[in-house]
């Protein structure tokens, strides 16, 4: 360091007064190798055109090459070579006032021994943590085995009715066995009430759910039966106005004389004749009323014929026409 007049104060911690300096400017440092390099402040750090120091008690060997610089953790930089490797922290400064530019004070330790220290915190610091654990589960061993077990030893005592001379640990707590026991029993009464009340729930639930489930079969069969009720209706109502047509036109076409014939043939059917000439009335043919009484189409063709021979009817039509004359007269009959 050089003043203004030229004079030499010092160089990288060698003071021209050592006692001096030791007494007020010297730090303490862990460090085995250490390196003080002094640079002119320009990018990267070259050795070959700075100026390297050591302490005294340690060296560290610093090749003349331009070192690369890479920022690390904690405000560190790691300054790389060809075949070496460090890591330090550099600060610029003003030697002197009036200086155009700053010089760069950068101090350098091996990589292998930053990592040497971070091995030994990390070790120190499991250590530690390893002293600590230890430390708790003594700890919880000791009053698990002076305090706990006891505890829940006596505890156990209390529950039991008859303890069979077995002393407490602690007699503090032997008031609290009528309590405890009147609590008990409180719990028991309360869960068995608990469980009637959930059976009564759950029956009442299931009695709701029937009774919804044979409503909602109770609304759907009458719906049913509106429907086949309008149904039944509609086919009344077609029923009528055919008959009333089929009358109106037998009325034109029929021969009274036939249809006394058919009257008096009709009265001499019998009942499975009268079924069969009711179906062939309304329309059906041999097949479907065969499928509708459940018997053969022979069958129904041979009482076809005796229903054609007892009436004096030999056509279909004809007997259609009487059919549903007759049926409007006796409808007539009955509203009068």
């Amino acid at each position: 360091m050089l003043g203004a007049d030229g004079t030499v104060y010092g160089l990288c911690g060698f003071s021209i007064n050592q006692t001096y300096f030791s007494a007020h400017h010297i730090q303490p440092s862990g460090m085995s190798s250490l390196a003080c390099v002094l640079s002119d402040g320009a990018d990267g750090l070259d050795a070959s055109q700075s100026l390297v120091t050591y302490p005294a008690d340690g060296f560290c060997f610093v090749p003349e090459e331009r070192l690369t610089e890479k920022s690390i953790r904690e405000g560190l930089t790691a300054y790389s070579g060809t075949e070496s490797s460090f890591v330090g922290l550099s600060q610029p400064f003003l030697a002197a006032v009036g200086d155009p530019e700053p010089h760069t004070l950068t101090v350098l330790f091996p990589r292998r021994t930053y990592h040497g220290i971070l091995l030994k915190s990390v070790l120190e610091i499991g250590g530690l943590l390893l002293l600590l654990l230890f430390f708790g589960v003594v700890c919880c061993l000791y009053y698990t085995r002076r305090y706990l077990r006891p505890v829940m030893r006596d505890i156990e005592l209390l529950k039991e009715e008859d303890c069979g001379g077995a002393q407490m640990t602690f007699d503090e707590l032997r008031p609290v066995s009528a309590k405890l026991r009147f609590h008990e029993q409180t719990i028991t009464d309360l869960e068995t009430e608990k469980q009637g009340i959930q059976q009564r729930a759950d029956l009442f639930r299931s009695q709701n759910e029937q009774l919804r489930s044979e409503k909602q079969d109770l609304q759907g069969q009458v719906e049913n039966m509106q429907s086949q009720v309008e149904d039944t209706q509609v086919q009344l109502d077609d029923s009528l106005m055919e008959i009333r047509r089929l009358a109106y036109l037998g009325k034109k076409e029929l021969d009274s004389k036939d249809y006394e014939n058919f009257l008096a043939g009709y009265a001499r059917l019998s009942s499975k004749e009268l079924e069969i000439c009711d179906a062939l009335a309304r329309g059906l043919s041999a097949r479907q009323c065969a499928e509708l009484i459940g018997s053969a189409p022979s069958t129904i063709d041979t009482y076809r014929k005796r229903i054609y021979e007892k009436t004096k009817i030999h056509k279909i039509r004809h007997l259609q026409l009487c059919y549903a004359l007759m049926q409007m007269e006796r409808e007539q009959t009955k509203q009068e």
